[in-house]
């Protein structure tokens, strides 16, 4: 069975492919966060640098990753 896409899922698709090789190619350490604080996707520097999986860092607010200062209250 052959899977057919539209163009806009296609342009969607190549657009999100093309986010992603330039977020892991660039020298840095990159976090997409949501609106409301929440991680969505980093690159593979900031999972060298702080040790630990996407997972475990989607729940930045309550690991140490964040430093106890910077916790809200």
């Amino acid at each position: 069975m052959c899977e057919m896409r539209t163009q806009p899922e296609e342009a969607s698709s190549s657009s999100e492919e093309s986010f992603r090789l330039i977020v892991e190619t660039l020298p840095g350490l990159i976090a997409v966060m949501t609106a409301d604080g929440g991680v969505e996707h980093v690159n593979r520097q900031v999972l060298d640098y702080f040790g630990r999986t996407l997972e475990e860092l989607r729940q930045w607010g309550t690991t140490d990753a964040v430093h106890p200062a910077d916790l809200p209250r």
